[in-house]
């Protein structure tokens, strides 16, 4: 009897000690994997099979030769901005990531929000911003290699807007503050064909959208003139048009000169304007005083390789009076 009672004070003491030992195992892996998601998520080197290395004109570039996307730990927050910021793209400590949030103003919150709170933590850190109406990069890779962060992403941009869109990305790292890093963009075969043909690329969707010119004419400005001497006949067509549409001489000749490169690269254009509506619905401007008079000029154009018969446009020329904002850009259909 005595032996039996001793065998039944071990069983109990070994379930108690497994039962003990697994909430350390629990707390362990717990901690290990708070401190995994936020320090050794990307040491991995990727499989290098996924991306191509290719040369144009002396330029790499870097092909997307899979969907695949990037698994590990980050967040990227999206803002719009009126301030300009500079690129960013480094490792900080926790201070400083910190710091490079409260740098960046958002029109809409006044600043972005911190999302990561370990103090113990670096941070791989990616901040822009342009003059797009939304702009964000998909993360697809990152890893270390001897020493460097490689970052594999797709910038994505839509749209024109007053403000500028940009985003902010942060990576916990276990890498030391001042780790260099290498960025590269990544193409599709797509864009890589087209970068090879015409030293340009376009997005997946077939739309490219070039960066506006916006004037803003307080009633205290002068205006400057500009002459272009140009004798073609899509210029004659663009000055005509333009005029209509309400952009001054000068601004006319400022659109022309940086759209007449890309028309006359075509046998053909076809040519089109969109009305007021239809750029306030897609790509909504606020400006603040509010302006007396907004005038938004978006050309939309196709090359082609024989004419076509097109009903001519109608437009109406608004009045510039008090303090008027103009906005120009266009888009090409590919």
């Amino acid at each position: 009897m005595e032996e039996k009672k001793q065998i039944k004070i071990s069983l109990k003491t070994a379930v108690l000690l497994v039962i003990i030992l697994l909430i350390v195992v629990a707390i362990v892996a717990f901690l290990v994997l708070h401190n995994d998601n936020f320090k050794n998520n990307f040491l991995t080197l990727t499989n290098l099979e996924n991306y191509k290395e290719v040369s144009v004109d002396g330029k790499i570039y870097y092909q997307r030769l899979t969907k695949n996307t990037w698994k590990g730990q980050y967040h990227q927050e999206n803002f719009y901005t009126s301030d300009e910021i500079d690129d960013v793209m480094e490792v900080v400590s926790y201070t400083k990531y910190l710091e490079t949030i409260n740098s960046i103003n958002s029109v809409i919150s006044k600043k972005i929000k911190d999302y990561y709170s370990n103090k113990d933590c670096n941070y791989i850190i990616l901040a822009h911003a342009n003059g797009y109406s939304w702009c964000e990069m998909e993360l697809i890779d990152c890893f270390e290699d001897n020493n460097k962060i490689i970052i594999y992403g797709d910038e994505e941009v839509n749209g024109v807007m007053a403000d500028g869109s940009g985003f902010f990305i942060a990576i916990p790292t276990n890498m030391p503050v001042g780790t260099e890093i290498e960025y590269r963009e990544c193409y599709s075969s797509s864009q890589i064909n087209n970068l090879k043909k015409y030293d340009t690329h376009y997005k997946p969707s077939d739309i490219s959208v070039d960066k506006p010119i916006i004037y803003l004419y307080p009633t205290e400005d002068t205006e400057v003139s500009v002459k272009l001497l140009k004798d073609e006949d899509i210029v004659e067509f663009l000055e005509e048009k333009l005029a209509i549409l309400g952009l001054t001489e000068r601004e006319a000749e400022e659109f022309i000169v940086y759209w007449l490169p890309k028309l006359e690269s075509n046998k053909y254009n076809y040519i089109r304007f969109a009305t007021l509506d239809e750029i306030n619905k897609n790509m909504p401007l606020e400006v603040n005083p509010n302006p007396d008079t907004i005038i938004r000029v978006l050309m939309t154009f196709k090359g082609l390789e024989n004419p076509i018969n097109v009903q001519e446009q109608h437009s109406e020329t608004p009045d510039r009076t008090g303090f008027v904002v103009v906005e120009w850009g266009g888009t090409e259909i590919e």
